[in-house]
């Protein structure tokens, strides 16, 4: 019993964690439907700026000296692998700049990561921001956490997000950006060459700390709307596959909960046979255990098998037998005590008045046949044919009760 409790208390609680994962994964669905478009209108909003900068003569290897990475994660789990694969790549590129001669430093942004690498990186954060997605992402959030980002004076700076390619994949990428520092360091000839397709009113050296400022705030406002959408990409492709393998659990469970209780009747039913087989006794014909099935069943083809129902069934017959017949014996002797008051036979009532009926008990005769209790009612108007009509029931001979017959114990009497 216990094991069916447990399997459909599993079986419940499945089921509802399946209704809960198919109502996240149609909340996912929307809300991807919506980041989509944000990415197709905001990006090229930011593009301008970020392929400006993408243009300046800046090494796109791996930073060899001090470095700041940013980490672009959720706030929310359930999504796949988008917050381990970030913290995968942050975790090999610190120690590949370390490996390198180099320091690095880590600026967390979201829950889900920052918890993740401070188990193992913890003396290396710069800055850890959460809840940055309790609201729709917008450009004033970017500003600020690119202020954030700008205060800590990086000296070469990489973001770390993901992007999204389709409903079902996303790849994660290394987003190098130009810091003010790379920017100060580079040869004025190079700028020039490398930003002569624009005009700039005045020089662009007196608008590069504004322009800067905008762009790594652009590069942190495109990389996480796609990073955002990634994530919902991810969260409803991960719901799909969790309702699936509910499916596929709830299936399993309901096949070993039909099999226990399949198994707890069988065993059930074992035991209601072996116990009626138990209290299944001899026939009485050859006061064996036959049950009506040997060779003396010839004398006695209809005698029914007791079960334990029927048994009870005669004991609470006889029970109230008895009760009665001793009832009947206190009024025969209550009529007795009457009669020795002394009361002559002109104040007595008749005798075929009293309000009470005798009943006679009657001996078996001696037959072959087993005895029978027979109960014979009449007044005193009728006396048996061996009494004296005057003679009281008192004086009757008359022979204990005798019980009611019964056969031997499993057979009822005819």
């Amino acid at each position: 019993m216990s094991n069916l409790k447990a399997v459909k208390t599993r079986m419940k609680s499945v089921t509802s964690i399946q209704k809960i994962t198919k109502a996240m994964k149609m909340v996912a669905a929307s809300k991807l439907r919506s980041d989509e478009d944000r990415v197709v209108n905001g990006m090229p909003f930011a593009q301008p700026v970020i392929d400006f900068f993408k243009r300046l003569p800046v090494d796109e290897g791996i930073p060899k000296g001090p470095t700041t990475i940013v980490g672009l994660t959720s706030d929310k789990g359930l999504c796949g692998g988008v917050n381990s694969s970030i913290t995968k790549r942050a975790r090999a590129m610190i120690m590949e700049v370390e490996g390198n001669g180099g320091t690095a430093k880590y600026i967390g942004v979201g829950g889900k990561g920052t918890a993740a690498m401070k188990r193992l990186f913890a003396d290396r954060f710069e800055v850890c921001m959460e809840d940055v997605q309790k609201h729709p992402w917008n450009f004033a959030q970017a500003s600020a956490v690119a202020e954030r980002v700008i205060r800590s004076k990086p000296e070469r700076l990489v973001i770390l997000s993901n992007h999204f390619k389709s409903v079902i994949s996303f790849d994660t990428w290394e987003n190098r950006v130009i810091t003010m520092k790379e920017c100060q360091e580079m040869n004025r000839t190079e700028w020039s060459k490398a930003v002569d397709q624009y005009s700039f009113e005045p020089s662009v050296f007196e608008v590069l700390d504004d322009l800067h400022d905008f762009y790594v705030a652009n590069c942190v406002f495109g990389y996480m709307l796609d990073s955002i959408a990634a994530e919902q990409s991810a969260r409803m492709s991960a719901m799909e596959n969790a309702s699936k393998n509910a499916s596929d659990m709830i299936d399993k469970l309901n096949l070993q909960f039909n099999k226990a209780r399949q198994s707890k009747i069988t065993t059930e039913l074992c035991e209601i046979i072996s116990g009626a087989s138990s209290l299944l006794e001899g026939c009485g014909g050859c006061g064996g255990c036959c049950c009506g099935m040997c060779a003396c069943k010839e004398h006695h083809p209809t005698v029914p098998i007791e079960t334990s129902e029927l048994r009870d069934r005669v004991l609470r017959h006889q029970q109230r037998m008895r009760i009665l017949e001793r009832k009947v014996e206190e009024i025969d002797c209550d009529c007795d005590e009457d009669d020795k008051k002394g009361s002559t036979s002109s104040d007595r009532a008749p005798l075929n008045s009293c309000p009470y009926p005798r009943t006679i008990f009657v001996a078996p005769s001696n037959s072959t046949a087993s005895p029978q209790l027979s109960r014979q009612s009449s007044t005193l108007n009728e006396p048996p044919p061996s009494a004296d009509p005057v003679r009281r029931s008192s004086s009757l001979n008359l022979e204990p009760p005798m019980p009611i017959a019964r056969g031997p114990p499993g057979v009822m009497m005819d």
